[in-house]
């Protein structure tokens, strides 16, 4: 089996597990195939035009990796909300497999998103002279801040037996920037049939 494949079957079987359903007439987790490439190699596609308003998925609440359902939401509530989120990221992948969300993230095709404040220090120097070079320092240095201020945060229960370092918050940083949905929107209070809430992806536009 192809390694995308199997990223996209550990995916599968994880949705399945926590409950998310798919129209899987209307979309489909595919790789990148044929004259058909896909950023980063794996990714939904639609398999006939859709309507704009057509629901396409349904996603418990309890599915979404957030900083109420984190194992660490006791700690994070009087946090900045982004602070949170990226502490909640590090903390579920430092738990592994005692973590909902360990096959989620065994899915990804990569550990982090390659963004600038990741490069080393000579590539960054690259950017020297453009709008772009203060903006990525600064970013860098804030997270690193924010690591060190929250240390103590990340090494309490259930994290006390693991060990988080700056470049894991690096890296949870930059899958908390780039989860952004694009052609779909969230919907909230679809209620099923045991009283649970759910999220509903609907197409924003017609393909």
């Amino acid at each position: 089996m192809d390694p995308h494949e199997r990223h996209v079957e550990i995916l599968k079987v994880w949705l399945a597990e926590n409950g998310v359903s798919w129209d899987e007439k209307a979309i489909e987790l595919t790789t990148a195939s044929g004259d058909v490439p896909l950023v980063g190699g794996m990714g939904v596609r639609s398999s006939r035009p859709l309507r704009a308003g057509e629901v396409l998925a349904t996603i418990p609440k309890s599915a979404v990796l957030s900083i109420r359902n984190t194992q660490l939401a006791p700690q994070l509530s009087d946090l900045d909300l982004d602070v949170a989120l990226r502490c909640a990221i590090c903390a579920e992948r430092a738990l592994g497999e005692k973590s909902q969300w360990h096959g989620y993230f065994r899915s990804l095709l990569r550990s982090n998103e390659p963004l600038p404040y990741l490069w080393s220090c000579p590539e960054r120097q690259l950017l020297l002279g453009t709008d772009a070079y203060a903006t990525v320092e600064e970013t860098l240095e804030l997270l690193r801040e924010e690591f060190r201020e929250h240390q103590q945060l990340l090494h309490s229960p259930p994290l006390h037996e693991v060990t988080i370092t700056e470049e894991d918050y690096l890296h949870a940083a930059t899958l908390a920037s780039s989860r952004a949905a694009r052609s779909l929107r969230m919907e909230t209070g679809a209620v099923s049939e045991h009283g649970a809430e759910k999220t509903k992806a609907v197409s924003d536009r017609p393909f």
